[in-house]
């Protein structure tokens, strides 16, 4: 199944990408980008939940920002 991937790199999502992620619904707990290991969260918004891989700590902010300006769909 393919899903949206919002992938937060550096502190409070200084740069951010959107990505098709082939896979899961068992997803991993970390994924590989240039190398560097990210998180896997499920974010839930409300009743929405969605996948944002990430180096550093999610800020709940950033996080609903982001997917704001991306629009991903849900998982």
């Amino acid at each position: 199944m393919t899903y949206d991937i919002l992938i937060l790199t550096g502190t409070g999502g200084d740069l951010v990408s959107f990505q098709q992620y082939e896979g899961g619904p068992g997803f991993p707990a970390t994924l590989t980008f240039d190398d560097e290991p990210y998180d896997l969260t499920l974010f839930s918004q409300g009743e929405k939940r969605y996948l944002i891989a990430h180096n550093q700590p999610i800020e709940h902010d950033v996080a609903e920002e982001v997917i704001g300006q991306f629009s991903p769909r849900p998982v």
